[in-house]
């Protein structure tokens, strides 16, 4: 069993020290398996601010790097996703 307690730090502890302004609002785990039988962890990343697209690259290595020294951790595949746009999309389906 996958230990979410230390994935949520990572995450959160990473995305705030590299952007003041984003606050994280919910983390989605997803145990899934590739078509080509790689287990992968798809995790979605709930925020709030504003990430920088030009730091972005260097954010995910530096928390999939940390990921990895979890034990029992398949391949972390990421997603951010803003609270803005959660919130346009609900109030465009209604």
């Amino acid at each position: 069993m996958i230990d979410r307690q230390k994935i949520r730090k990572v995450i959160t502890e990473t995305l705030s020290s590299a952007f003041s302004d984003v606050r994280v609002r919910d983390i989605k785990f997803d145990e899934e398996m590739e078509s080509d039988g790689t287990e992968i962890l798809a995790i979605s990343v709930i925020f709030s601010g504003k990430l920088d697209a030009k730091k972005m690259p260097d954010v995910v290595a530096s928390m999939r790097d940390k990921l990895g020294r979890i034990p029992k951790i398949a391949f972390p595949v990421l997603s951010f996703i803003s609270q803005s746009d959660i919130e346009h999309r609900k109030r465009a389906t209604r």
